[in-house]
């Protein structure tokens, strides 16, 4: 009914056991290590652009400086008027800076692209510079 085959066993010695093993074993592990390498490469090229905000509606950013600094300065909006055009910096995380005037002093008011205030204080004329004396007033 069934024939039945007589195979003999191909007997492998130790050693080349252990070389198809250590072959097998350094195939594996540059496969793996250029796995990694596709993924971290892949991940790293491109820049998240969750912090990028360069084309953000101005008008809505200025309403978000004037109402932070109510906030969080207690300065009233009607005091507050913008001096210049606001630069855009692709920092890690992108930052609008707005020149000001608050009472004829200038400052310098930062809104990141989560806007919030990332910073304001006043700003200082570089060395070598004469800074302008303010407006009199009568």
């Amino acid at each position: 009914m069934f024939a039945y085959v007589h195979i003999e066993h191909v007997m492998i010695s130790r050693a080349m056991r252990r070389v198809l093993w250590l072959v097998l074993w350094l195939v594996t592990a540059v496969i793996c290590a250029y796995t990694l390498l596709f993924i971290v490469v892949a991940t790293s090229r491109y820049e998240r652009t969750e912090g990028s905000c360069p084309d953000m509606s101005l008008d809505a950013l200025r309403k978000k400086v004037l109402i932070r600094l109510l906030d969080e300065h207690g300065i009233p909006p009607d005091s507050v008027r913008f001096d210049g055009a606001p630069q855009y910096h692709a920092w890690k995380l992108g930052v609008w800076e707005f020149p000001l005037r608050v009472d004829e002093t200038q400052y310098t008011a930062m809104i990141d692209c989560n806007e919030q205030l990332a910073s304001y204080g006043q700003s200082v004329a570089p060395a070598g510079q004469a800074r302008k004396p303010p407006l009199l007033q009568k």
